[in-house]
Parts: C-alpha cells; structure tokens; sequence
C-alpha cells in the first residue's frame, strides 16, 4: 500500500546559485507540511485518496518574482508536484521561510485551502525553528 504524503525537495537550475537556506530549515518545513497534509482533503478528492503531493523549492538566476509552475501529475506514482521558483532577492532565513510558505499557501488556494492554512503552517515552523 502506497503511503500518501506531502513532499519537499529543493534544486538549483543555475550553476553556482545556491539556495544557503535550505539546509537551515528543510526538516521543519516537512514536519509541519506532514502534520497538516491529512486535512487538505480536497486535494485528495480532485485526485484522490492514494495521491501525494510535492513541493519542489528551485533557485534559478534572473527570477524577480515568486513564481508556482504546475501541476505536474503522475497517476503511475500517484504524485501532483508544484514547483516553486524562489526570487533571486532573499534577505536572510525569516524571509526565505516567508516566500515558501506564501508559495505553498499559492498552491493551496488552487484547491481551495483557505490561506490560513499556509499561515498556521508558517508560523508553526518559525516557532519551531525559534525565528
């Protein structure tokens, strides 16, 4: 039986642009995606019960702007991903969790997940992270 869940990956698409933050706080973003995954069941309804969903954090040069691409739908492995491109303008960590949060609420409200939900998450992990 395929366990459903929430994912989080980062990648680079520019050489020698480098996401410092990652390393910083990935366990905490996927601890609290995952407490919170089991109640966005409308994701779960528009593709259903065994889908998991993955949020891929990108760093690519030249991006002024948050931007979501997606989604990308496998039915064979039963995963919706969403990338997030990150802006090239990130001041320190409490900013970086901000634009991944608001990319993750972006997504959420394709699903009609009140934005609420990315805020609690937000400040869950900050709390969590002691920012």
């Amino acid at each position: 039986m395929k366990i459903q869940t929430a994912y989080l990956s980062y990648f680079n698409l520019t050489p020698n642009f480098e996401n410092e933050f990652f390393h910083k706080n990935h366990e905490e973003i996927i601890t609290v995606l995952r407490r919170h995954f089991p109640e966005w069941k409308k994701i779960k309804d528009k593709h259903g019960k065994g889908f998991s969903i993955g949020f891929m954090v990108t760093r690519k040069k030249g991006t002024d702007n948050l931007t979501i691409k997606g989604p990308s739908i496998s039915k064979k492995l039963q995963i919706v991903d969403y990338t997030i491109f990150l802006p090239d303008e990130i001041t320190d960590l409490n900013h970086y969790i901000d634009l991944v949060f608001e990319g993750i609420g972006t997504v959420l409200a394709k699903y009609n997940i009140p934005e609420s939900e990315a805020l609690t998450m937000k400040i869950e992990c900050k709390n969590e992270m002691a920012l």
